[in-house]
């Protein structure tokens, strides 16, 4: 193989051949190519190289025509349009704004020709500072120095008489945006509901009672008392009396709250009243309306209470708290009221009720003794409320007992239930049997009725009942 031929020029082709600016690189790659083609080859590789050269050399001399508008996408032409249309605006809007300022301009000079009649004219008549100034800085509004007369002393020689730098009287200002009145702002300032109004409830909220509430006392016992709030509205707050003495207080304290809506808390704090000192907080608890909507609550509430023992009983708050009504008002001027709620026939009378304990049949033989049979009697009491007990006499030897025995629950309020249990009556150190026990439902307590109702507990394979009489008394006055 010949060795490679030297830059700009190729064997067997002649000297002419070669034209200057071909690519040597490309010169060379053909050649080495085509090298074993012989002089035929190698004359056909030069003309090809030539060729190129000839394409490469006026591409890099030449700019590349610009694409035609209709080669364009679509939305660059639109884009390019836009640019345009915004160019010339500015410069529109330029041209204006530097007419505006000479005109102030002019004006200020004007006013203060009287003032400047020293100064050295322009060819135009005007101050020539100003006229430098303006043709430097188009668009600007010049200010001047205010310069009087000079003054002289004593001698007659002049003085320096120039005056600090008058205010702008010519500034730009743009127009002030239009302040908002009063009443747009407060409009703007109320909340927005619907056009109807925003929705409210009416609550009933019954403070019933509270146990294994602290001893916050060094003498004695913690004298509780209930306050309750929509939290965060002071108008809603009402609290109950205060019981003396006692862990176990009972406060059946009833009101009808209206203005709280879906977002609000009914707030609970339980408090020991002290007559020389602050009174301590004994527990607090918040509810939400999901806890009494859709159905009402009815039931105990554990208290939060900081300066409980580790280990003591829980504290419980016992509430009944119901919807009775949904309205619509303006949230800005909705009200919140509390008052004293009716039940029964006055506020804060309940119903009497009345049961009589009339028999029971196929009761459990709990006795060991010979030919000896059970002595049954039975307990009847609404849960927490000691004072609501009716106790039966004991029946001797009967496992059919008839009793008849009639009482009263004190203390019933509307929704309380009652236990019932048949015990058989040991003598001596051994426990009491159980022979079954049974619930009166609120729907018993409500109506008047006799039931007979079957005893659970009562014994594998006892099938044992007992009869009662439910009687209803409305807005009797509850003995004591």
């Amino acid at each position: 193989r010949p060795p490679p031929p030297p830059r700009g020029a190729s064997p067997g082709c002649g000297p002419g051949r070669v034209r200057q600016g071909t690519p040597f690189p490309l010169f060379v790659a053909r050649v080495s190519t085509l090298g074993r083609m012989g002089q035929a080859g190698c004359a056909g590789a030069c003309h090809a190289a030539d060729e190129v050269g000839e394409v490469r050399g006026e591409a890099s001399l030449e700019p590349a025509p610009e694409a035609s508008p209709a080669a364009k996408p679509l939305w660059l032409q639109e884009a390019d349009a836009h640019s345009a249309k915004v160019g010339a605006e500015q410069e529109a809007a330029a041209a204006a704004k530097v007419d505006e300022a000479e005109k102030q301009a002019e004006t200020a000079r004007e006013g203060e020709s009287a003032t400047a009649t020293n100064e050295p004219k322009g060819a135009e008549g005007k101050p020539a500072e100003d006229a430098a100034a303006a043709k430097a800085s188009p668009g600007k509004v010049v200010t001047k120095k205010k310069v009087r007369p000079a003054a002289k002393d004593a001698q007659g020689s002049p003085q320096d008489a120039t005056e600090p730098p008058a205010a702008d009287t010519a500034a730009v200002v743009p127009a002030p945006k239009p302040k908002a009145t009063s009443k747009a702002k407060a409009k703007s300032a109320q909340p927005q509901g619907n056009n109807e109004g925003d929705l409210f409830y009416a609550l009933k909220v019954h403070i019933v009672s509270a146990r294994n509430l602290r001893n916050a006392d060094i003498i004695g016992q913690s004298d509780p008392f209930c306050v309750c709030e929509i939290k965060g509205k002071s108008a809603s707050r009402f609290q109950t009396k205060v019981v003396e003495e006692t862990d176990t207080p009972r406060w059946d304290h009833v009101v009808e709250l209206t203005g709280f809506a879906p977002s609000d808390t009914l707030h609970f704090d339980v408090w020991d009243k002290d007559t020389l000192s602050k009174s301590d907080l004994l527990g607090t608890v918040e509810i939400s309306k999901d806890q009494f909507m859709p159905s009402s609550l009815d039931g105990e509430v554990k208290l939060f209470d900081k300066g409980a023992k580790s280990g003591a009983k829980d504290a419980m708050l016992k509430l009944k708290v119901e919807v009775l009504r949904s309205y619509l008002d303006d949230a800005s001027k909705a009200k919140v009221q509390v008052k004293p709620c009716v039940a029964g026939d006055a506020a804060g009378v309940q119903p009497s009720v009345f049961l009589t304990i009339m028999e029971a049949k196929g009761l459990r033989n709990a006795d060991w003794a010979v030919n000896g049979k059970s002595d049954p009697y039975v307990i009847c009491e609404i849960p927490g409320k000691d004072k609501s007990r009716i106790k039966t006499p004991v029946v001797k030897d009967n496992c059919d007992p008839v009793w008849n025995h009639r009482g009263q629950l004190v203390g019933y309020e509307v929704g309380d239930t009652a236990s019932i249990a048949v015990f058989d009556q040991d003598v001596g150190m051994k426990t009491d049997d159980l022979l079954g026990r049974v619930t009166l439902t609120r729907e018993h307590l409500s109506k008047g009725s006799v039931v007979d109702l079957p005893l659970k507990d009562a014994g594998k394979g006892i099938k044992a009942t007992l009869k009662i009489k439910v009687e209803v008394k409305p807005g009797a006055a509850v003995a004591k």
